[in-house]
């Protein structure tokens, strides 16, 4: 007879790790509720606010400062995440070398380029060149396993503020690249939104798809 298979992801975290950030909670006076893997917390996030489209896959990018997290997802499958330590700091780093200015200063040019657009796109370009061939070797690896296509990257996290990424994604990787807000379908306080809270929601992915399943 035919033989069944299923496909599983291993995920493993040190002890310590999680109980000193058990501890830090806790110490704050804060009960943790859950403890998830970063991109399953933001595909969680995405699930709960965009439907999936027949079987596309999707490339999600949660960028921070120091690391990038990338999922490639279809309806609640994963197919692969990994982290990669290319992000933010990257493309500050490139700022401070370029204009010969200190990493702070760098780092607040970089969320408010003013007249300075080119060189933030500069900077950016180069400064995330190798997280691209990640990703590119990733969609390799699973081009050469499945058969769903990739419809869209949609990016997320701190980075994905960083002026025109998307457009640099989609010039870089060719496919059509979305920064989305994970607040899209969820209700939130009239007094959060006039905070500007969707203005910069993107960042938090990964929070408010923890939230999410802390509720269910």
């Amino acid at each position: 007879g035919s033989v069944s298979k299923i496909k599983v992801i291993l995920v493993a975290a040190k002890k310590d790790l999680i109980e000193h950030t058990i501890k830090l909670l806790e110490d704050s006076g804060l009960v943790p509720a859950v403890i998830d893997i970063d991109s399953f917390a933001v595909a969680n996030a995405f699930g709960a606010n965009f439907d999936f489209e027949k079987d596309n896959a999707y490339i999600l990018a949660d960028i921070g400062s120091r690391l990038t997290n990338i999922n490639i997802i279809s309806r609640d499958i994963s197919y692969l995440t990994r982290d990669i330590e290319i992000a933010g700091d990257a493309i500050t780093r490139y700022l401070s070398d370029k204009l010969n200015m200190p990493f702070d200063e760098a780092e607040k040019l970089k969320c408010e380029p003013d007249n300075k657009e080119a060189i933030i796109r500069e900077a950016t370009e180069r400064a995330l060149e190798g997280l691209f061939n990640e990703i590119r070797l990733s969609l390799d690896y699973y081009e050469s396993h499945f058969e769903k296509p990739i419809e869209a990257i949609f990016l997320s996290g701190g980075t994905s503020l960083v002026k025109d990424i998307d457009k640099i994604f989609k010039d870089s990787l060719g496919i059509e690249t979305k920064i989305w807000s994970p607040i899209k379908s969820v209700k939130v306080s009239k007094a959060l939104l006039g905070k500007g809270l969707a203005e910069f929601a993107s960042q938090f992915a990964v929070s408010i798809g923890l939230a999410l399943r802390a509720s269910i």
